[in-house]
């Protein structure tokens, strides 16, 4: 979800809170001494994926202390993410077929 949140809204930032909603399901606590890291760990986690996966190409800008925004192309990013995932799932005859 913080994926697609980012992609479709290209060139705005998202804020680390409304990650963190997507994250935790709720807003990080302001009163406590630590720092709320639960989006930046997921970016992170993300980014290292579509490394993996060769279709990163730092898309993602982070903003200190606010958010995270998406500025690649978007319909790059997802004509990469299905490529590759259509190489890795390749089909099979039958693959598809109702079982009886």
């Amino acid at each position: 979800m913080a994926l697609t949140t980012l992609i479709e809204n290209p060139g705005e930032i998202v804020t680390r809170e409304d990650l963190s909603l997507l994250v935790r399901g709720r807003a990080p606590n302001h009163n406590s001494t630590s720092r709320d890291r639960s989006a930046d760990n997921l970016l992170s986690r993300i980014r290292a994926k579509l490394k993996r996966l060769g279709v990163y190409r730092n898309d993602i800008k982070c903003f200190n202390g606010i958010g995270y925004a998406f500025i690649g192309d978007r319909d790059e990013l997802v004509n990469a993410l299905d490529a590759r995932f259509a190489e890795s799932n390749p089909r099979t005859p039958g693959n598809n077929a109702a079982r009886t």
